[in-house]
């Protein structure tokens, strides 16, 4: 009776966590202030804002400011997008602007739908204006032009037209006045997406009964398990005889990747360039000094 009762307390919290990993969004904090730029209010009303556009797009956009980073900064962006699944619920969707305060550095990596949606235009663009908005009215201002404007450039690739090129193109600037950056201050902390309650009832029915399954699998697997005092009954006499041993250097791997120093404008050509990252993620990025 105690094994039966534990074997369906065990299956009511995985079919509990099975629906909730259904509707939250999985992805880490998108906004990251280790120097201390941002006062609390704005660094609430810049992580709603990037959760309500991460949540629509189905792709992460994330704001890390450091003090500094331990090595080259497109190096280190990559890496920690990869590293900390900053891909969208365990895709590898994801705009991410890192700010090294130390080297005055900047970078935006790219990856998966953000890859493919925020070309090497839209990325000039972005610098363009971000840098201008951070240089004239503050690092919040220039935060939430970069996380709009990436808003603006997702909903153009998701609608067929991704930002190409300077010509034959609308600017992709969809959110309000870039005078007023309160507009998301009282929806602080939520996100738009709700489940219905039929929704909620049918994962936690479904997540039961496959939870039920799994856990009756695994216990009948366990009936001929029986405690041994010694391991002879797994070894084969005279199987294993190791004579010699050694180490043997086969190669190294060497992987460069271009820093981008200067800013530039004008026209650039369509598409995104792109290069793998250590993990062997495909990345896009584009960056400089500020």
């Amino acid at each position: 009776m105690t094994k039966k009762l534990v074997s369906i307390f065990i299956s009511l919290i995985l079919a509990v966590s099975l629906a909730t990993l259904v509707f939250s969004a999985n992805y880490p904090t998108l906004v990251i202030d280790e120097y201390g730029v941002l006062s609390e209010e704005e660094a609430a009303s810049l992580l709603a804002y990037c959760e309500e556009i991460s949540d629509r797009h189905e792709c992460t956009v994330s704001v890390i400011v450091k003090n500094s980073v331990p090595y080259h900064i497109v190096s280190w962006a990559e890496d920690f997008f990869d590293n900390n699944g900053y891909g969208y619920n365990g895709t590898e969707n994801g705009v991410m602007l890192v700010l090294d305060m130390t080297e005055r550095d900047w970078w935006i990596t790219t990856a998966g739908n953000g890859l493919r949606y925020v070309t090497d235009a839209a990325l000039y663009k972005i610098e363009d204006d971000f840098l201008d908005e951070l240089h004239n009215n503050g690092y919040y201002a220039g935060f939430h032009k970069y996380a709009e404007m990436v808003d603006g450039f997702l909903t153009l690739g998701e609608n067929g037209t991704p930002y190409d090129n300077d010509e034959g193109n609308h600017d992709p600037y969809f959110g309000p006045d870039s005078s007023n950056y309160n507009y998301y201050t009282e929806n602080s902390g939520t996100r738009n997406a709700t489940p219905s309650i039929g929704m909620i009832v049918f994962s936690l029915i479904a997540g039961f009964i496959i939870s039920f399954i799994a856990v009756g699998t695994m216990k009948g697997k366990l009936k001929t398990v029986r405690a041994q005092t010694a391991a002879h009954n797994y070894v084969v006499n005279d199987s294993l005889n190791i004579y010699d041993s050694n180490d043997t250097y086969l190669y190294s791997t060497v992987s460069k990747v271009r820093r981008e120093t200067e800013r530039s404008s004008g026209s650039h050509g369509g598409g995104s360039s792109f290069h793998s990252s250590s993990s062997g993620v495909s990345h896009g990025g584009h960056g400089g000094k500020f």
